[in-house]
């Protein structure tokens, strides 16, 4: 990969910089209180699952109310049931408010609008009633998967919220057969077991928890909160078979689907030009149905869909950019990419991943592309230290990304200005950039962008700035 380095003689029409102030709140009491949440997980003889969800929570402010007043929960209602099983309020005089009828509702989950084909998608909105300051929700519900909908029992739970917690406990019950593969991450916390003649229940419980503070550009909070995930499949084998199925069924094209694409490829000659401008018509041009996969059960619709209906998950849009490379006699392969970087090997599960590429070996290296983004380098340096799921290579399904010491992330702005008597400015400005910063597959499909690109990052120093002259050289 090549570095790019940018010497800029810039006239500055008087520019300002600004400067974001974060001011941190200091207040010891909460918006809310969880005084409990209980999660369950229940591995059937049959193979379904039932899921059980509880949580008490004390409201002490008008935010609160506003946030946690109404519950929602999306699930597909082809695998799945929904049951409320119990939702009232202990106001604070302590009268118990039962949520009347009128107050469960199904709607179309906002991030299946304009989705013909997740249009079955549900989410119950549970809209609680009696609430003042001090009150309590008391709210539990459960959701019956039938087995055709996940390949086994799996799943995460993260043991922290944005509100403190009295106590938080998982329970997963499977037969006695059947092996629990688990890891817990950020905690020494054990796990109890309880075994019966015919069942296995494995429980975690964690008391008085800290909220987790709001901080702007926050990672994920699994990363430094206790985290477990969990599976009962035997191996990534097993899931790479399954999830190769699924691709392969999503993937079969018809003539006339093969006729249209075959009149929207490239005419470009070089294989990275074929690239950049695939990634860019699939990324533009095909809508992003932006579920959570877990609600689609990681199941893929079919690329014609896909393609007939302009509009597709990050999966469908992989799968469809994949078709479109073959197609282009270009090596292509759909991948899954985890969530963290710390990453269980020792639990097949997809619940470890949250994104979804497609990879390119050409002659020197291994490109990454991701269909739902736009993308102006090799995206490997976005996933450094992240785990990829490869499920066609069913031998070896798992690469950890490895950090490119080669190609390190920087980006350095050199500044050297005067200030002339009408208060311009005037001077050197040396930009010097490579790995996630540098905008390879934008430079490469067409020098001339290298102008447009150095000015944009100047205007984000310094307002209304000019390039009056440039120079390119790279190593």
């Amino acid at each position: 990969m090549k570095k790019f380095i940018y010497t800029i003689i810039l006239l500055v029409i008087i520019g300002t910089v600004n400067l974001c102030i974060i001011h941190k709140k200091n207040d010891n009491n909460s918006d809310a209180k969880y005084v409990e949440i209980i999660n369950e997980y229940i591995l059937n003889d049959n193979g379904s699952i039932d899921f059980i969800h509880h949580h008490k929570v004390k409201l002490n402010t008008y935010y609160a109310i506003r946030h946690l007043g109404d519950d929602r929960i999306i699930y597909n209602p082809k695998y799945q049931k929904i049951e409320i099983l119990k939702s009232e309020t202990k106001m604070n005089d302590g009268t118990i408010v039962e949520t009347p009828e009128n107050g469960f509702n199904e709607v179309l989950p906002r991030c299946a609008t304009k989705a013909p084909s997740y249009n079955h998608l549900r989410e119950m909105v549970v809209t609680h009633t009696g609430l003042d300051l001090g009150s309590t929700i008391d709210f539990t519900y459960s959701l019956h998967a039938e087995k055709e909908f996940l390949p086994a029992l799996m799943g995460e739970e993260i043991f922290s919220t944005f509100y403190p917690v009295g106590k938080m406990i998982v329970k997963i019950t499977v037969p006695t057969e059947k092996t629990m593969n688990y890891k817990m991450f950020n905690s020494t916390k054990k796990v109890k077991i309880k075994e019966d003649d015919n069942t296995k229940t494995y429980i975690w419980k964690f008391k008085n928890i800290p909220a987790v503070i709001h901080e702007n550009n926050q990672s994920e909070i699994g990363n430094f909160s206790p985290r477990l995930v969990f599976s009962t499949l035997e191996s990534w084998e097993n899931l790479a078979e399954y999830l190769k199925i699924m691709s392969d069924k999503s993937m079969k094209n018809d003539e006339k689907l093969k006729s249209n694409i075959e009149k929207d490829l490239s005419k470009k000659d070089d294989d990275l030009l074929k690239i950049i401008e695939l990634q860019k018509k699939i990324n533009e041009n095909i809508g992003l149905t932006n579920c959570s996969p877990l609600t689609y059960g990681y199941k893929p619709k079919s690329i014609s869909k896909t393609f007939n209906e302009n509009n597709g998950t990050a999966l469908d849009k992989s799968l469809l950019l994949v078709t479109y490379l073959k197609l282009s006699d270009i090596d292509a392969t759909p991948v899954f990419i985890s969530k963290y970087n710390e990453f269980a090997k020792e639990v097949p599960s997809l619940f470890q991943f949250d994104n979804f590429l497609i990879s390119h070996k050409d002659t020197t290296e291994v490109i990454y592309i991701i269909p739902n983004h736009e993308q102006t380098n090799n995206y490997k340096f976005n996933i450094e230290n992240k785990t990829v799921f490869d499920f066609n290579n069913i031998s070896k399904p798992l690469t950890k990304i490895e950090k490119d010491n080669k190609n390190q992330n920087f980006q350095i702005l050199n500044l050297n200005l005067n200030i002339k008597d009408d208060l311009t400015l005037t001077g050197d400005y040396e930009l010097n950039y490579s790995g996630v910063f540098n905008p390879y597959f934008t430079l490469f499909e067409d020098e001339k962008n290298a102008e447009s690109n150095a000015k944009k990052i100047i205007n984000g120093t310094i307002e209304n700035s000019e390039i009056v002259k440039m120079n390119q050289k790279k190593s």
